[in-house]
C-alpha cells in the first residue's frame, strides 16, 4: 500500500443524476427527464454549494444521438464554459449506465475503439479538463445489461456479462491513452458501486463469489490477473474477447481515483429460502434458486457502512479515495442523515490514515424511475438536492447541509440526532399521546398541536416511522385558545419547530358554532403564531380549499383572490391572515378535504361501506374538489417543515373530481354496484354550509405530491393485503 499527501481537508464534490440506459429501442435520458438540460441556472445553484468538483456529463449518446457523425455540443459547450468561469473542477463522463450510440453495443467488438474515437473528441474540445470518468460503473452496467438483462442488449448469461466487462474495461484504458495523448496530465477517476454481499450458510460459495466479482473492474485496471480465472472460463467460446482481455493486462490503467458509489441498497443478501420473501423477485445461479435482497432489510445480515467500504478499498487498492454517489431516495431527514454518516464516516477514516479526497452528494436535481432501475417510464420523481418540481428548482435542506459542510466542515440540526431508518428497528417509535418523551431522550421535538385530530394522528405517526422526536398537545393538555398555556408549553418542552394540526372539524356544525370554530381555528393559531415569534421558531399550521368561493372557473394558486362561503372557510383565511401577521416566516399549507383518516370519518371507507349493504348513496355531483391523502400531505408537509420553507404553499393530490365521480371511482376499483350511486346536486342538501362549487388546488410553487389515481392504487392495495392477511389468520 502507498502512502500519499492527502488534501488538506475533506471536500464536497457535486454530480447530477445524468443516466442514459437504453431499454429496448428506447433512451432514458435522466438529464433530460429532470430538466437539469433545459435549465441555464442550474450550474449557478451549483456553484452556490461550494462545491470542488463536479462530474459533468458529456455522454456519448446524447453528443451522437443514433450514431450521428455530427456532434450537438451546445449543452456541454455552456456547461464547462460556465465551470471554466468558476472554481469548479469538472470530471467529465463519457458513458453513464449506456450502451453507446444506435449501432453499438457493449457485446460488439468495435465497442472499445469506437468509444475512444469519441473520446478522443471530447478531450480536443476540452483540453483544459484534468479529471475524467471515461464509463462510469463498469461492472455494474455490465451485471444489468449481460447478466440481469435489464438493460441493452438485454442478454442473461455470464459469456455476456464477461464481454460487456471486459470491453468497458479495454475502453477506458485506450480512451484515457487517447486523452493523455491531448491532456498528458489527465487523471482517471473510476467510479464503482463495491456492494459487499451476504448469505445463508448454504449459499456461501455464491456469496464469495460475488464479494470476489466486486472489485473486477478495478482489479483489471490496476493489471491484476485476479479475474482471469473466472472471465477466462465466461468466454471460452469467444477468442477475441480473450484476447481483449490479455490486451487489458498488458496495458494497464491504474485509477488516480477510486470513486466508490456507496447505496444502501448496495450491500445484498443472499437466501435460498425463497418463502420468507413473498414480494421478492426470485432467482437463482443455474444450481440453486434464491433471493437477492437488501441486506439492510434483513436481520441475519450485518450492515457495513461506508467506513468499511473504505477501509476495503484503501487496503486493497492503497489509492487515494472518495465517495462519488451518496444518494437516498426517502424523505429529508432520512437524506440528511446518509449524507451525514458519509460524511462523519469519511472524517473517521482520514484520521486512520486512509486518503479520502471527497464526499459527493449526488442527483442533486434528483432523478426519475430508479425505483423499476430505469426500465419503465412511470415517472416517479425523487427529489435531490434541488427539488426540481418546482420552477426554478427549490433548494432543500440538503442544499444548506452542503453549502455549511463545503465552508466549515461542519452541520447541525435536530433531525440528525435521530437514527437513521437502516440502523434502527422498525417498531422504534415515539409517545402517540400526552406530552412528554421518554426519560432519556434529550433530543430537541416538534411541538404539535391537535395530535388528536384526523391531521395529528398522521403527522405524528409520519414523526414515529420517521424517527423525528416530538411531544404531543392534546385538547385535553392544552387549550391553544388562551395564549398563556402555549407560551408555557412552548417554553416548557423547547421545540425545534412548531406544528399546529388543531382546528375546528366540522364544516356545517360550524355555522352552528361560530364562537367555537373562530376560538380554535382562527385565534389558537395566532397565539401559536405569536409565541413562535416570541421564541424564533418555525411553524407549520394548516389551512383549507374553503378559503375561497369556487367560482373561479379553474385550479386556484397561492397568489388567487380568497372569498370564503361558509363560517369554516371564514375562519381558515382570518387565521391565515393572523399568523403571518404574527409570523412572517410561518409556513402555511392549503390542501384541499382529506381522504384516508380514520375508518369513520374516511370518505373512502365510508362510501364502500355504504355500498356495501347494497343502499343507494346520494353524493354531490356539482362539488369539484382535488382530495389529499392524509399520508402524503403529513409526510410532504413535514419535508417543506424541514427544508425551511415559509408562506403559502398549496398541497392536495394532483388531480380534479367532484365528490359523485370520486365515489364511482372508489366504487369501480372495490368491485362494488357503481349504479348504486345516485349524484345530487348542493341544492338539495338540508344543510346550511355552502361549498365552494370548485375549490380544486394548483400551486405556482410545484406540485410535490401525487395523483389521485396514485391514491386509489395504494388504498386499494392496502386493502388487499388487509384482506389477504386477514384470511391467513383465519386459515
Amino acid at each position: 500500500m502507498t502512502t500519499r499527501a492527502r488534501t488538506a481537508r475533506l471536500e464536497i464534490w457535486g454530480g447530477a443524476e445524468c443516466t442514459v440506459n437504453r431499454v429496448g429501442d428506447r433512451l432514458f435520458d435522466q438529464l433530460r427527464r429532470t430538466g437539469h438540460d433545459g435549465r441555464s441556472n442550474d450550474l449557478d445553484d451549483v456553484i452556490s454549494l461550494g462545491v470542488s468538483r463536479l462530474r459533468v456529463p458529456v455522454l456519448w449518446e446524447r453528443v451522437h444521438p443514433s450514431g450521428s457523425l455530427e456532434g450537438d455540443w451546445a449543452w456541454s459547450d455552456a456547461y464547462l464554459a460556465r465551470c471554466a468561469d468558476s472554481a469548479v473542477r469538472p470530471i467529465i463522463g463519457l458513458l453513464h449506465h449506456g450502451s453507446g450510440p444506435v449501432g453499438t453495443d457493449l457485446l460488439d467488438p468495435a465497442f472499445p475503439s469506437a468509444f475512444t474515437a469519441f473520446a478522443r473528441e471530447v478531450a480536443q474540445r476540452y483540453p483544459w479538463v484534468i479529471d475524467w470518468t471515461p464509463i462510469n460503473e463498469p461492472l455494474t452496467t455490465a451485471r444489468f445489461s449481460g447478466l440481469y438483462g435489464h438493460w441493452y442488449p438485454h442478454h442473461r448469461d455470464a459469456g455476456s456479462f464477461a464481454v460487456a466487462l471486459v470491453h468497458q474495461v479495454r475502453a477506458i484504458g485506450s480512451a484515457m491513452r487517447a486523452i493523455r495523448e491531448i491532456i498528458p496530465g489527465a487523471n482517471l477517476v473510476q467510479t464503482e458501486d463495491i456492494g459487499f454481499a451476504s448469505s445463508t450458510p448454504a449459499l456461501a460459495y455464491q456469496r464469495d463469489y460475488e464479494n470476489a466479482r466486486r472489485w473486477w473492474s478495478l482489479d483489471l485496471l490496476c493489471g491484476d490477473p485476479t479475474p482471469c480465472g473466472h472471465l477466462e472460463d465466461a468466454l471460452h467460446d469467444d477468442a477475441a474477447a480473450r484476447r481483449v482481455l490479455r490486451e487489458v493486462l498488458a496495458n494497464p490503467t491504474p485509477p488516480a481515483v477510486i470513486g466508490i458509489n456507496h447505496y444502501v441498497t448496495s450491500n445484498r443478501h443472499l437466501d435460498e429460502r425463497t418463502s420468507r420473501y413473498p414480494h421478492a423477485r426470485v432467482g437463482g445461479n443455474g444450481r440453486d434458486v434464491y433471493v437477492d435482497v437488501e441486506s439492510v432489510r434483513h436481520s441475519d445480515s450485518l450492515r457495513s457502512g461506508f467506513g468499511a467500504i473504505l477501509e476495503e478499498t484503501w487496503s486493497r487498492y492503497g489509492l487515494p479515495l472518495a465517495l462519488t454517489e451518496v444518494q437516498l431516495s426517502c424523505t429529508r431527514e432520512e437524506q440528511m442523515r446518509w449524507l451525514h454518516e458519509a460524511w462523519s464516516d469519511c472524517v473517521e477514516a482520514r484520521s486512520r490514515g486512509i486518503d479520502v479526497l471527497a464526499v459527493t452528494p449526488w442527483a442533486l436535481f434528483g432523478s426519475m424511475d430508479w425505483e423499476s432501475l430505469v426500465t419503465r417510464e412511470e415517472n416517479r420523481y425523487e427529489a435531490g438536492v434541488f427539488d426540481a418540481r418546482t420552477t426554478p428548482p427549490r433548494a432543500t435542506a440538503l442544499a444548506g447541509m452542503i453549502r455549511s459542510l463545503s465552508a466549515t466542515g461542519r452541520f447541525e440540526h435536530p433531525v440528525l440526532d435521530g437514527a437513521g431508518w437502516w440502523d434502527r428497528c422498525d417498531t422504534c417509535a415515539l409517545p402517540s399521546h400526552g406530552v412528554s418523551l421518554p426519560a432519556g431522550d434529550m433530543r430537541a421535538p416538534i411541538l404539535l398541536f391537535g395530535a388528536g385530530g384526523a391531521l395529528g394522528v398522521e403527522i405524528l405517526r409520519q414523526c414515529e416511522r420517521r424517527h423525528l422526536a416530538v411531544v404531543c398537545a392534546t385538547r385535553d393538555a392544552v387549550d391553544i385558545a388562551d395564549y398563556a398555556s402555549v407560551h408555557a408549553l412552548i417554553a416548557r418542552h423547547a421545540p425545534w419547530a412548531v406544528i399546529n394540526a388543531a382546528g375546528f372539524p366540522c364544516v356545517e356544525r360550524a355555522e352552528y358554532e361560530i364562537d367555537r370554530c373562530t376560538a380554535s381555528n382562527e385565534h389558537g393559531a395566532a397565539n401559536i403564531a405569536i409565541a413562535c415569534s416570541q421564541s424564533d421558531l418555525p411553524m407549520l399550521t394548516f389551512s383549507s380549499h374553503m378559503v375561497f368561493a369556487g367560482t373561479k372557473g379553474r385550479a386556484y394558486r397561492e397568489d388567487d383572490e380568497t372569498g370564503p362561503l361558509n363560517a369554516y372557510g371564514r375562519s381558515k383565511r382570518a387565521a391565515e391572515i393572523s399568523v403571518l401577521r404574527s409570523l412572517a416566516g410561518a409556513l402555511i399549507v392549503r390542501s384541499g378535504p382529506f381522504i384516508g383518516g380514520p375508518e369513520e370519518g374516511d370518505f373512502v371507507q365510508r362510501t364502500l361501506r355504504h355500498l356495501g349493504t347494497g343502499s343507494r348513496l346520494p353524493v354531490l355531483s356539482d362539488v369539484t374538489v382535488s382530495p389529499a391523502y392524509l399520508p402524503d400531505l403529513a409526510t410532504t408537509s413535514l419535508d417543506l417543515l424541514i427544508d425551511g420553507e415559509r408562506g403559502l404553499w398549496h398541497l392536495s393530490n394532483d388531480g380534479r373530481t367532484t365528490w359523485s365521480q370520486f365515489a364511482y371511482d372508489c366504487a369501480e376499483r372495490g368491485g362494488m354496484d357503481t349504479s348504486l350511486i345516485r349524484p345530487v346536486p348542493q341544492h338539495e342538501r338540508a344543510r346550511r354550509a355552502r361549498l365552494p362549487a370548485d375549490s380544486t388546488l394548483l400551486s405556482t410553487r410545484g406540485v410535490l405530491m401525487p395523483g389521485l389515481a396514485s391514491v386509489l392504487d395504494r388504498i386499494f392495495q392496502q386493502r388487499a393485503s388487509a384482506a389477504a392477511h386477514s384470511r391467513g389468520e383465519a386459515a
